[in-house]
């Protein structure tokens, strides 16, 4: 929303840089705590897809669908969006092939933090594994949120300046030329 008015647009990402895959950051020598076993049918059923009727509390009934989702979770891709319920047995955690062991199994705490752009144990301060989960489902990507205060500074940096240099545009010849045409683009 601006100025009242609400609209919506197409963006389209424009990133060029690297990616971290989740094999580059999958732990070795995990231990058997992590792996799912032989029994999978509880995952088939979260990752999988559903059609399920279902009726509201004033009693209308309506179709329930999902979609299926990755399982497991490609490793040669960046990964998806973590939630703090991370680890438990539910559509949105993580099941990564081992690649030691060719065996389905659950992240470590250790991979979630590198996934978040954490080092690795950041969060290994006594707290219970599922809490080092959650707290990494609450993180924000610690790449992103640098770019974004890189790109916030710069934005809040180029209103000071137009703010400072439209109140007398005399004192432009104290800054760049780049300011100066900056500020004649801009100050009308």
């Amino acid at each position: 929303m601006r100025e009242g008015i609400w609209g919506t647009t197409k963006i389209v990402p424009n990133y060029h840089g690297k990616h971290t895959v989740l094999r580059s950051i999958m732990d070795r020598n995990v231990p058997d705590e992590f792996f799912l076993g032989n029994d999978l049918s509880k995952w088939d059923y979260q990752k999988g897809p559903k059609h399920i009727l279902r009726k509201s509390a004033n009693g209308h009934q309506y179709m329930y669908s999902e979609r299926p989702i990755a399982f497991p979770d490609p490793i040669d891709r960046p990964a998806r969006t973590m939630l703090t319920s991370e680890a438990t047995t539910n559509r949105s955690t993580h099941v990564i092939c081992d690649i030691d062991r060719n065996e389905l199994r659950l992240l470590t705490p250790e991979e979630a933090e590198a996934i978040q752009g954490f080092k690795k144990g950041w969060t290994n301060t006594g707290m219970s594994k599922r809490f080092r989960y959650f707290c990494m489902g609450n993180a924000l990507v610690t790449g992103c949120v640098t770019v974004m205060g890189v790109t916030l500074n710069r934005i809040l940096a180029g209103k000071a300046i137009k703010k400072f240099l439209c109140g007398d545009l005399r004192v432009a010849r104290r800054f760049s030329q780049e300011k100066r045409d900056y500020a004649n683009n801009t100050c009308h």
